[in-house]
């Protein structure tokens, strides 16, 4: 349960990072950074929420859990690359060596080899180190996948952030969403691509300042989430900011994406997408809150309830869902103040801080 919340909360958690500008130098030990680890018989070693953290500047956009090796955990920042700990994040070492980049928006591990993960890199499509590295030492080292660049296949901090996605059935096939030019599929582990959905076109107000003045109205939907149906692997659901939601149900092939959104707002803006069994998926849709549907994204619905929507700053920035418990749901929104957790016992009726 501990694990399967990681990736949830890390899109919205301030993590600290005593780190230095650069990355570590190939050859050299990247330093250790510990936690706070909570104290026997208090509060927060009761159940409640404590930092796993360093203590610093820096947000965490992504979290992702070894499925092999339990405690292994890797997060993912904005201005320090990437950090893995073996201790579920009691303590953590820089792994960062050979990034083009150290703003990573997406971090995805490998189902078949858990020391094979794909970092996506912070850049604007012109930039030479743009794309998507890959690591076959548990980050220990990182190689640029130069075919990324070349189809300018390009990440952005809150566009992305988790659209990076290896398939659970087939060694070596993996898809990427790009935050300017739609969702890519390779089937060679990332040494070729083929778009396989053109991104729709968009007006959809963007969430920082900043990415409203650089990018000129109307532009192509990021793709900000890929998610694999754990229960039925040829099932794939891309969100996209300002594009909705796209369903494949043969792994991702080319001409088989289609629209999957009716129910959402007009140029619905996902920002995070989850499945769950029997049909059951929830999406994040920023400032719209939480919505829901029963069938595998045929009709949706708005579950936000009580859910702070009218807040002036903050979005929702993800949704998960209990592993056993399928009425379980968890939303985060990624807010200067106010609670940042939110969860349903009741399939999103009613929520609590």
């Amino acid at each position: 349960m501990r694990l399967a919340l990681f990736s949830l909360i890390a899109l919205t958690c301030l993590f600290g990072c005593r780190s230095s500008d650069s990355p570590p130098q190939a050859g050299k030990q990247a330093p250790r950074l510990a936690g706070q680890t909570p104290q026997k018989g208090t509060q927060a070693e009761k159940g409640r929420w404590y930092p796993a953290g360093f203590g610093g500047a820096g947000n965490f956009l992504s979290v992702v859990a070894d499925p092999k090796n339990p405690g292994v955990v890797y997060a993912a920042s904005d201005v320090a690359g990437v950090f893995r700990s073996k201790n579920s994040g009691d303590s953590w070492e820089m792994r960062s060596v050979g990034l083009g980049n150290l703003e990573i928006p997406s971090l995805a591990i490998d189902p078949f080899d858990p020391s094979t993960l794909y970092a996506a890199v912070g850049a604007f499509p012109k930039a030479h180190k743009a794309g998507l590295y890959v690591t076959r030492n548990a980050g220990e080292s990182w190689r640029h996948l130069p075919a990324t660049q070349k189809h300018k296949i390009t990440f952005r901090k809150y566009r992305n952030v988790a659209s990076v996605a290896p398939d659970p059935a087939s060694k070596g096939t993996l898809l990427a969403g790009s935050a300017h030019n739609g969702l890519w599929r390779s089937t060679d582990a990332g040494r070729t691509w083929r778009r396989v959905l053109e991104a729709p076109l968009t007006r959809a107000a963007l969430d920082m300042p900043d990415e409203q003045q650089e990018t000129p109205m109307p532009y192509r939907a990021p793709v900000s989430v890929v998610v694999f149906d754990p229960k039925s692997p040829k099932t794939v659901y891309a969100g996209l900011y300002g594009g909705g939601v796209f369903k494949s149900t043969t792994s991702g092939t080319k001409g088989s994406w289609k629209p999957a959104s009716k129910g959402l707002p007009r140029q619905a803006t996902v920002k995070f997408l989850a499945v769950g069994p029997k049909g059951l998926v929830y999406v994040a849709l920023a400032k719209a809150g939480v919505y829901r549907c029963d069938d595998g994204g045929g009709d949706w619905r708005s579950v936000s309830g009580n859910l702070p929507l009218k807040r002036k700053e903050g979005w929702f920035s993800a949704v998960a869902l209990h592993p056993a418990r399928a009425k379980t749901v968890f939303a985060v929104m990624a807010a200067p103040d106010g609670p940042s957790v939110w969860k349903s016992s009741n399939g999103g009726k009613r929520w609590v801080a």
